[in-house]
Formats: C-alpha cells, sequence, structure tokens
C-alpha cells in the first residue's frame, strides 16, 4: 500500500466532509471540538413551528444559501422525510452545486463509495447519525442540547397575508411570518403556503445564524412516512466518528485490510 495514496485518498474524504457539511447551515452544525456536531436539515424550533399542521410528510427538499468558504450560491438537494421532529434527508455529494467540493474531489467520494449520505436526527434520543449506504456503515453523534430542546419548546406564531402566487403548478398565499420562542427571540421567515395541500409550505425564506436560507419542497406526498425511516441501519457497521468512517472506506478501497480506527465492537 502506498502511504502517499492513503494520506490523499484520507485527506481528499475528510475535506469534503468539512466542506460540505459546516459549510451549510441546515445539515450540520459545528461541535464544540470541531468538524460536524449534528447532521441533517435543522427541522425543529423556528422552521418546525412553520410545518406545525403537518406531522409527518415526504417530499424532495433543496436548500440554498450562501457558501462562505467560495463567497458564492450553493444548491443542496435531496430526498426528505419528517415525522415529529424526526428527520431523513438523503443527499448525493455529486448533485451539491456552488460548493467548495470540487468535480474531481466528488468523483473521488463516489469511487470511495461515499458519494450517497443519509442523515437521521432523533431529537427525542438526543442524537443525530450519518450513514453512507453504499459503505453499509455509519456513525452515531450526540445532537446538540439546543436542537435536542427546541423540539419540545413553547412558540407564537405571527402570520400576514402579503400576496398569492404559484409554485410548481400549486397556488399558493405568500405569508410574512414571525416565530417567537419562550425567550421572546424574533424568528422571521417569507412562507409559501399552498392552498390545493393543506397550507403546506413549499417554499420557505429565512436565516440560520446571518445567512439567507431558502428551502423548496416538491413532489410533497403528506402521508407519514414509516417510524422505521429513523433508525439507525440494520447490519451496518458503526465507527466511533465519521473520520475513522472514512478512514476505514479508504482503507477498504487500497485494499489495506483493517483501518487505524477500528469500527465499534
Amino acid at each position: 500500500m502506498n502511504p502517499f495514496s492513503l494520506r490523499a485518498s484520507l485527506s481528499t474524504a475528510l475535506l469534503a466532509s468539512w466542506i460540505v457539511l459546516p459549510s451549510f447551515p441546515l445539515i450540520a452544525q459545528p461541535a464544540r471540538g470541531g468538524g460536524p456536531g449534528s447532521a441533517g436539515p435543522r427541522f425543529h424550533g423556528a422552521v418546525a413551528k412553520l410545518f406545525e399542521a403537518h406531522k409527518g410528510f415526504s417530499c424532495e427538499l433543496e436548500m440554498q444559501t450562501v457558501d462562505p468558504s467560495a463567497k458564492g450560491n450553493i444548491s443542496v438537494p435531496g430526498k426528505f422525510d419528517f415525522l415529529e421532529n424526526k428527520t431523513r434527508f438523503e443527499l448525493d455529494l455529486t448533485k451539491v452545486r456552488g460548493a467548495s467540493l470540487q468535480p474531481a474531489m466528488a468523483a473521488q467520494i463516489k469511487a470511495m463509495g461515499m458519494g450517497e449520505m443519509t442523515a437521521i436526527t432523533r431529537p427525542d434520543k438526543k442524537s443525530s447519525f450519518i450513514v453512507y449506504p453504499g459503505l453499509q456503515a455509519f456513525t452515531e453523534m450526540p445532537l446538540p442540547d439546543e436542537d435536542a430542546a427546541s423540539a419540545s419548546a413553547k412558540f407564537s406564531v405571527q402570520s400576514k397575508t402579503v400576496g398569492n402566487e404559484k409554485l410548481d403548478g400549486h397556488p399558493c398565499t405568500k405569508n410574512s411570518v414571525v416565530v417567537t420562542d419562550e425567550k421572546g427571540v424574533k424568528h422571521e421567515a417569507t412562507v409559501w403556503n399552498a392552498t390545493d395541500l393543506k397550507n403546506f409550505p413549499l417554499k420557505v425564506e429565512h436565516k440560520e445564524d446571518g445567512q439567507p436560507v431558502t428551502l423548496l419542497l416538491r413532489s410533497v406526498n403528506l402521508t407519514p412516512p414509516d417510524a422505521a425511516r429513523f433508525e439507525a441501519p440494520a447490519g451496518f457497521t458503526k465507527y466511533d466518528s465519521v473520520q475513522a468512517l472514512m478512514q476505514g472506506a479508504v482503507m477498504k478501497r487500497l485494499g489495506g485490510g483493517q483501518g487505524l480506527l477500528s469500527p465499534q465492537k
């Protein structure tokens, strides 16, 4: 095994996690020690309040914001499931647009079996999962206290209709919404609610950590998804961290046998 190839491949994998995850505020929040601290769209707290009338649904979800590392826009499409504050987001890294992740790097990640990633959040268990189906591997991380607590927090909502528009063929009311949390902090958003889908929000514009964020929801299915989709995948290898999982993938690709960081027993 070529040590340089190992270092290069591992560096590419780790760099992808640092670029794609922390650069988008809804996908992951940095932990105190660095690196991803929670995974998946932050559909709890003030954002979840906008969907309060819909306890469970599935859709295609595209998230758009500013990529701070590249000083441009970033678009992240994926498949999204929601069930009583639990979320599941299936992401293909090769379809991310505008991020610092270059096409050559994305191709290498895909070749390693890491092009597809599933992020599951469980506020009820104060944990989240990062799953790589191509590797049949996953890691579990603690959900930040503020995210876990926000699932049961109380919010008040004030909404004012400011117009009517069509989105993807659906008639929508455009609303200016202010969600106020228990501490009196106000969260402002513009929401397009589809009148033919029980006022389901098809578009949300708001800010996360001072950055403008747009959520676009398409092909909405209002049938609650199966609760089993929010569990850790059965039969997959569990690793102590994302870094350990990635190193295991690199070692496997290079035929190096056991990685330096072993999976959990």
